[in-house]
């Protein structure tokens, strides 16, 4: 059975490219060690923050760790509305 289109026709091929989504737990992991941006639905943490940005250290269980300097930020994965990877062009 011949399953190619009669006619003409153009493939076209994505890629999520560089703003890359973080959504799900093996995401996160994957991507251990590199600089993340994240905003969360409320704010966690603190309770006033809702932004966070620096390397993402680890995942444990249900918990994302960002290291902003010498300040690590836990974030619930429930609570992240979007996380991306932060690409630095120098």
């Amino acid at each position: 059975q011949d399953v190619t289109p009669s006619g003409r026709y153009r493939l076209e091929v994505s890629s999520p490219g560089l703003d890359r989504p973080l959504v799900k737990r093996r995401d996160f992991e994957r991507f251990t060690g590199r600089e993340v941006r994240i905003t969360t639905r409320l704010p966690v943490g603190d309770g006033v923050r809702r932004r966070f940005s620096g390397i993402l250290e680890s995942v444990a269980g249900d918990i994302v760790r960002v290291a902003d300097g010498e300040v690590v930020f836990e974030i619930p994965l429930a609570a992240i509305a979007k996380a991306n990877l932060v690409h630095r062009f120098d």
